[in-house]
């Protein structure tokens, strides 16, 4: 009965040469872990001979070092302290004229910087602030500045329309005054420098758009210049003669489709429409016939009109 229950045990603790192979390198790798544990550990105990003067040198360096790290972040924190306060100090704004007012006076007054430069910048050219709205044209100024600054705008504009437009038939050439006016569609780039604040940029852009236009038959035909401040414009208009007589028109009744659409005041449908027309009905005998085409119905094309042509 013994035998038989030490032979069943013995079958079930019996193990394969692989098995036991596995657990003599488990205990072995056990074993060389805890030899490993308890060298180290002794070694790290044991006492390690310790150079005095050497680490009384450290210490002092490490301190003089976190002295004077303490020292820099000190001053620091003053410093930013009283950078972010004044940063954060709001800018009072006071009443300012842009007519008047110079670069530093704006600034010290609560203009921004960026408005306050175009300010004088304008100023230095010539022109001239006549109402509270001409600051709000002015492309570095938003809505929402313009908005806190426009209560406290005061323009003395009487003196200064005085000193820009006293002698309106004058034109300043250095420091000489010329008594004469200049024609638009017949001045040339240098005339049209002559105009204060009209530089060769602008005054080839200005020619260009003669160019485009077939001349200007009216004042209000600057304002269209894109890049030509509406400001500056009416800074030099007194200067200006306007003489329909001398722009290129259009031949209504000879002119092709391309050729009318070339005009900036014409679509090419609108072209088309005009050269259909005289086509099946004839020659356009009255300029106001052009006004009744079903194409133009509702539009104003009184701007148009000038540039045409029944001959």
């Amino acid at each position: 009965m013994i035998n038989e229950l030490f032979i069943k045990l013995k079958s079930y603790l019996e193990i394969s040469s692989f098995e036991r192979r596995g657990v003599f390198f488990l205990l072995f790798f056990i074993l060389t872990v805890c030899v490993y544990h308890f060298s180290v550990r002794k070694f790290l105990t044991d006492d390690i001979p310790l150079d005095e003067p050497k680490f009384s040198r450290l210490i002092s360096q490490l301190e003089a070092n976190e002295n004077s790290r303490s020292n820099l972040d000190s001053s620091f924190s003053k410093s930013n302290g009283s950078n972010n306060a004044q940063n954060k100090q709001p800018k009072v704004l006071q009443f300012f004229d842009p007519n008047e007012d110079d670069f530093e006076s704006l600034i010290k007054k609560g203009v921004p910087y960026k408005v306050a430069k175009n300010i004088v910048n304008f100023s230095q050219k010539g022109g001239v602030f006549r109402t509270k709205a001409d600051v709000k044209k002015m492309y570095s100024i938003t809505d929402d500045e313009y908005l806190k600054l426009e209560p406290y705008i005061t323009l003395n504009v009487s003196s200064n329309l005085t000193k820009s437009f006293a002698v309106p038939d004058k034109i300043k050439v250095g420091r000489e005054y010329k008594n004469q006016s200049i024609s638009i569609n017949t001045a040339t780039q240098v005339e049209l420098e002559k105009l204060r604040g009209i530089g060769p940029s602008y005054a080839a852009k200005i020619l260009r758009y003669k160019g485009y236009y077939g001349g200007f038959y009216d004042s209000q035909q600057l304002y269209e210049i894109k890049g030509l401040d509406s400001i500056l414009v009416s800074s030099i208009l007194p200067y200006l003669v306007f003489d329909s007589n001398v722009i290129t028109r259009l031949d209504v009744n000879k002119a092709t489709a391309a050729e009318l659409a070339k005009h900036p005041y014409i679509s090419y449908k609108e072209a088309s429409a005009i050269v259909s027309f005289r086509e099946q009905h004839g020659r356009f005998n009255q300029i106001s016939e052009v006004k009744e085409l079903h194409i133009f119905k509702g539009k104003d094309v009184s701007r148009l009109i000038p540039y045409l042509d029944l001959n």
